[in-house]
């Protein structure tokens, strides 16, 4: 024989210590993973439901068109360089420079900065790097690191 509650007695209010959960007078449910609220039944869960699956199917393609199973596993990051150059209003006179007319510069470190996320695992460039790979971009626009026979002109501060 199940237990009745005696219609004099109604069940504790919700929100209270010994409150049942879910609807009122509703008994609860335990599954898994504790006590569980009653699903949304009716035409409302199951458009819920609908709309849930929906969003779960529309994002998949989104995922993958845009990349690969290992990109998405193992990632590789881009590397962006941001250049900014200032120039004085007496420097903005000075000739064009191009391979055939050379301008020498002194460059100087001022320390590596990072601005962007942070990326588990990088490491700061290593400076010579940094400067061999600088050089060789700024040789092929005619900009030359000074020498003895060539001072330098420019500075280059990075």
């Amino acid at each position: 024989m199940s237990p009745r509650v005696r219609p004099t007695e109604p069940p504790p209010p919700t929100g209270q210590p010994g409150a049942m959960p879910g609807r009122l007078g509703e008994p609860a449910r335990w599954g898994m993973g504790g006590l569980h609220q009653p699903a949304a039944s009716g035409r409302a869960g199951q458009v819920l439901r609908q709309l849930g699956w929906a969003l779960v199917l529309a994002a998949v393609p989104a995922v993958t068109a845009r990349a690969g199973i290992l990109d998405w596993l193992l990632p590789k990051h881009d590397i962006q360089v941001i250049t900014v150059t200032d120039t004085t209003p007496a420097g903005a006179l000075r000739r064009p420079v191009s391979p055939a007319s050379p301008a020498y510069y002194m460059a100087v470190s001022a320390g590596y900065r990072d601005f962007g996320g942070i990326i588990a695992g990088e490491k700061a460039p290593l400076k010579e790097a940094v400067y061999k790979t600088m050089a060789a971009v700024l040789a092929r626009q005619g900009f030359l690191p000074g020498t003895e026979q060539n001072p330098p002109t420019l500075l280059l501060l990075w």
